[in-house]
């Protein structure tokens, strides 16, 4: 059985006592509605989004359009799509010497379009909490994590976000 098998060997609770003060990033994309459809703009944006972040080599790791999996009518947004996104050299280089960080991964980056809006809505939980979460003393580790929340950021930004 392979319950038996891949029985773990142990677990590690991690207790925090707080997070980042702004454990979020959160930016908006508007767009003109009149412009195209608006699965055309989706779309665009969508293209837009991936080769951006895979020209800094973060790995799409996954995606899932909840449009399509609910009936659209019965839905509360126009769009709603979630990307995993990974950047392997950062990932490698903190789970080598924290593997227990891994359990973060990959990030998630939601999108949505309120019913009948102008704005594509994106979040993701910030890698800074790791450091709280993980109790993160390295410095060297500790500004690894905080750039690659910087160029996250500035990627959005790249795109036209604010």
């Amino acid at each position: 059985e392979v319950s038996k098998k891949l029985t773990p060997n142990g677990y590690k609770i991690f207790k925090y006592k707080t997070l980042e003060k702004h454990k979020m990033l959160e930016v908006v994309y508007s767009f003109k509605k009149e412009e195209k459809p608006l699965e055309d703009i989706i779309e665009d944006f969508q293209e837009k989004f991936e080769k951006a972040f895979e020209d800094k080599q973060y790995i799409i790791a996954g995606f899932k359009n909840f449009i399509e999996i609910y009936e659209k009518e019965s839905f509360a947004y126009d769009a709603y799509w979630v990307y995993s996104l990974c950047h392997f050299k950062f990932s490698n280089d903190i789970f080598n010497d924290l593997p227990e960080a891994s359990i973060f991964a990959p990030c998630s980056v939601y999108m949505y379009i309120d019913k009948d809006d102008n704005k594509i809505k994106i979040g993701m939980i910030k890698a800074s909490n790791w450091i709280k979460v993980l109790n993160i003393q390295d410095p060297m580790m500790i500004a690894k994590i905080k750039a690659i929340d910087k160029e996250i950021k500035e990627i959005f930004y790249s795109l036209g976000a604010n």
